[in-house]
């Protein structure tokens, strides 16, 4: 299973209600329609970033996400390069989105660490868009973000205390064949609501304990953060063991 994440900013001249509006009504709608997405795509989420998030000094780092599943690249291929992508769905993401400010990254695809796959999760998810430190090799850190990382997150009581679920998704090896991808992988945190998120970034032994282990590892000037609330507009299929 192939998820593509795409991290979305919205238009200068839309308002964050305006873009969600627009991306939830018209472009959804659009994308859920197409024969070529009945083809190809075996799930498309909307990740739109919580409104509360735009109340503070400092704006979030993306709008939203849009997360489309395939079964294998050639689907994804296939979608992107159809003549019903191309003439209908893609014009359109430029009525809502900024397209030189979106990033976009293909990962293996979700690997569930803690509560429900993606397709059960209900309240906020805090997406995490993580870029590993220059100097650490990718195999290293996946092998650090997979077993030290992912079992403390999942076994701290502060996780047992506020988290429903814990997935992450690590960059396709074929992201770095052109380069460093936007991400090298998302942490995708899920909370019953904000006031709960808040209260795990918050404890202190999150902060003295769990938190200093991503920092560590990752370039906290390239990681981005911003919760959401989560859409299906097509359904996820059934992942365990994916």
């Amino acid at each position: 299973m192939i998820k593509l994440i795409v991290f979305v900013s919205r238009r200068a001249d839309l308002s964050a209600q305006a873009f969600q509006a627009y991306w939830r009504t018209r472009h959804g709608p659009l994308v859920r329609r197409a024969a070529v997405t009945g083809r190809t795509v075996r799930g498309y989420v909307q990740g739109m970033t919580a409104l509360e998030a735009y109340q503070g000094s400092r704006a979030p780092a993306y709008d939203g996400t849009a997360e489309l599943y395939f079964d294998r690249h050639a689907d994804a291929d296939a979608f992107f390069g159809d003549p019903e992508y191309l003439e209908q769905i893609h014009p359109d993401e430029s009525n809502f989105a900024d397209l030189s400010r979106c990033a976009f990254v293909a990962t293996s695809g979700p690997e569930i660490v803690c509560g429900p796959e993606p397709a059960g999760a209900r309240g906020v998810k805090l997406i995490i868009g993580v870029k590993r430190h220059r100097d650490l090799g990718v195999a290293a850190w996946r092998e650090h973000m997979r077993t030290r990382h992912a079992s403390l997150v999942r076994d701290h009581p502060t996780s047992r205390r506020y988290l429903t679920g814990y997935v992450q998704c690590f960059a396709a090896d074929t992201a770095y064949l052109d380069g460093e991808p936007a991400v090298d992988a998302t942490s995708e945190l899920y909370f019953p609501d904000l006031a709960t998120m808040q209260a795990f970034l918050d404890d202190p032994a999150y902060q003295a304990e769990v938190f200093p282990d991503g920092a560590d590892n990752a370039d906290m000037s390239r990681t981005v953060f911003f919760p959401t609330r989560e859409e299906a507009v097509i359904p996820t299929p059934a992942m365990t063991g994916a």
